[in-house]
Parts: C-alpha cells; structure tokens; sequence
C-alpha cells in the first residue's frame, strides 16, 4: 500500500501514485499559481482557503462518502486507486 509523488529536480517534472487497493489517500488542488498534494484534505483546504463543495455535502448525506475523483471541498481532487498522476494529463 502506497501512495507517492516523486519529483526530479533536474527537469523540474513531477508524477503522484497511488496503489490499486486505495488504502493510503492522496488529494490534490491545481491552480495556475500552484499544486498541492496532500494525503489530508484540510491540510490543502487550510492552505488555500477551500470552501466546502455542498454537491459533496449532499453526497456525504445520502451515500456517506463523497463521490469518486471527488472530496468535501472545492477545488480539492482525490487521486484514484490505482493512478499514475502527472501534471501533463498523461494518467493512467
């Protein structure tokens, strides 16, 4: 169980993974300013004054988690089971 972000410094690039069972989180907000990774949504939501997103509110009522991709902030992503994340949209 894992999940990552490596970053190479030589070309300035980055990838985040998560493995297939999902057990560690890993959530993410781009901006064009910046991109925070996180395995905690408040950590982010603290960092960019994120509002909570009522649509995942109503989901957290009916089905008790938020649907997937999705959290209980705006503007704040999960990383999927089982993703390779780079910032270039090539995800797999």
């Amino acid at each position: 169980m894992f999940a990552l972000v490596i970053y190479d410094t030589k070309k300035n690039t980055w990838i985040a993974a998560r493995d297939s069972f999902g057990i560690k989180p890993l959530f993410i907000h781009e901006s064009q300013k910046m991109t925070i990774i996180s395995s905690e949504t408040s950590t982010i939501a603290n960092l960019v004054k994120s509002d909570f997103c009522p649509d995942s509110i109503r989901e957290l009522r009916v089905i008790r988690k938020p649907i997937p991709d999705k959290t209980l902030y705006k503007n704040i992503q999960e990383i999927l089971p089982g993703i390779i994340y780079s910032p270039s949209g090539k995800n797999s």
